[in-house]
């Protein structure tokens, strides 16, 4: 993890940006990729202040089934939406979205060790198919539309969604 939105304080969400793990990741001086970190997570910051912190309380809560969110994919909607606006930021910067498909040259072994890993390829493949069930309702419907999501925790996409986006894509519309 290269960086990380976090709510250490209640109320006051921010920004972790881990130096160390950049380094053996090979990016510490890769301009491309740190603005795309950076877009990624501040992305996060503005989902918590549109959803008035209520979308990081609902994933993050230790009872979701006392609070009627266990069928809700919180963690889908976030990152794909955090993906989404990465890609826009650093197309805007720099003519293209910033891919960290491949590792950089100067990863360390141990990085390299990680980024094959199965449990990182299916984390890239869910986050993948996040973006692309965001990406498809915001082409659909819109910002304004999408946006109805961070106050109205009925558009969060269902669990069951998450394997068959169209659904959510029609509730969505």
């Amino acid at each position: 993890m290269l960086g990380q939105a976090v709510e250490l304080e209640p109320g006051k969400p921010e920004l972790l940006i881990l130096p160390e793990a950049l380094r053996l990741a090979g990016r510490l001086g890769d301009d491309p990729v740190l603005y795309k970190i950076l877009a990624h997570e501040m992305t996060h910051l503005a989902q918590y202040c549109a959803s008035g912190g209520a979308v990081w309380a609902a994933q993050d809560t230790l009872y979701p089934s006392l609070r009627g969110t266990e069928e809700r994919d919180y963690s889908f909607l976030l990152e794909g939406h955090a993906y989404w606006a990465d890609r826009q930021v650093t197309a805007k910067l720099f003519g293209e979205p910033v891919s960290t498909d491949e590792p950089s040259p100067d990863a360390s072994s141990l990085y390299l060790k990680m980024f094959k890993s199965p449990l990182r390829s299916e984390a890239v493949e869910r986050d993948r198919r996040s973006l692309d069930s965001v990406t498809s309702i915001l082409e659909a419907t819109g910002a304004a539309t999408f946006n109805r999501v961070w106050t109205d925790p009925d558009l969060v996409p269902l669990k069951s969604e998450t394997s068959k986006p169209e659904f959510w894509e029609q509730r969505m519309a």
